[in-house]
């Protein structure tokens, strides 16, 4: 799921098909809706902006490394299919698939299985190859003004953080050692001096949050029960995990404090929260969307 930068619109991919769909969040209602014209039964793995200050055009890939550019998506009938390419080349893990982030607005990451690739898409170029040593699960922006940093998130627990501006050998800037279960995000809050990062329970190895404080190097973990998917808002101080457990939590993302914790309610026509599997959260404001195992979509708003 991600929402639009600036206009009240979520945009939902099916990990189940080919189906994009796009909902207005203020009538509830689907605006339009699509085929990303998958190839066989494979299902999309990422979305991401590009171009977010002009029109903003969505980037999909799928588990077979697979890229796609649409533009004029937010009306009914009207998508184009701007470009396609192959942007992972490797087989791709089967749960996690490739994953795209929009670096500034005409650079595009691309990453799957231990290969990560930088794309200048107004060139059509590839700019840089990437290989990690282990496999990859998440990649993320290091935040929204920077098109040279990222945050990478891989299967040992691990999170680097890159600076493209230095050599090969050194771009490698920090790796942080979280958990030894995968890593499911790594974010970074504009007004903070935190990097926050998920990691799913494994073997004897709990689910927790860590909160990297990037000027002391240390490390805060937050122990969340089946944690399944965890969200930072962009600008504000504070994160948002999800759980196979029926709950969500916020967290203030400097203090590691807990905000708020939503379960689901049991009495007579009340709604019920299932096992919590995607989050997104706006830009701008404290909305946010839950989906769930049942294919439900929730909206939630913060104050």
């Amino acid at each position: 799921m991600l929402f639009h930068p600036t206009l009240p619109l979520l945009v939902v991919g099916s990990n189940k098909g080919s189906t994009i769909r796009v909902f207005d969040t203020n009538s509830e209602s689907v605006v339009n809706a699509w085929n990303n014209l998958n190839s066989g039964n494979k299902s999309v793995s990422g979305m991401t902006w590009i171009n977010k200050t002009d029109i903003p055009m969505l980037v999909t890939s799928t588990n077979d490394g697979a890229i796609r550019i649409w533009r004029n998506w937010e009306d009914s009938g009207s998508n184009v299919l701007v470009s396609s390419f192959k942007g992972v080349m490797e087989e791709c893990l089967p749960d996690i698939g490739a994953k795209v982030v929009g670096l500034g607005e005409s650079r595009l990451l691309t990453a799957g299985n231990s290969m990560i690739r930088i794309w200048d898409l107004e060139k059509e170029e590839l700019e840089a190859n990437i290989r990690m040593k282990t496999s990859i699960t998440c990649v993320n922006e290091y935040n929204e003004f920077s098109d040279h940093m990222f945050l990478v998130g891989n299967v040992n627990g691990k999170v680097t953080l890159y600076d493209m501006r230095l050599s090969p050998q050194e771009r490698e800037v920090k790796t942080w050692k979280i958990s030894h279960s995968p890593i499911i995000t790594t974010s970074r809050p504009s007004s903070g001096n935190t990097i926050i990062a998920g990691a799913v329970a494994r073997l004897n190895e709990p689910s927790l949050a860590g909160l990297i404080d990037i000027r002391a190097s240390q490390i805060r973990k937050l122990y969340v029960p089946k944690l399944t998917t965890l969200v930072t808002h962009p600008t504000a101080t504070y994160f948002v995990c999800g759980s196979a457990e029926q709950f969500i939590r916020s967290y203030n993302s400097e203090s590691g404090k807990m905000i708020q914790e939503i379960k689901y309610y049991d009495g007579f026509f009340g709604h019920r929260i299932n096992p919590v599997v995607n989050m997104a959260i706006t830009q701008f404001g404290f909305n946010m969307a839950v989906s769930s195992t049942d294919s439900s979509i929730t909206l939630f708003g913060f104050d």
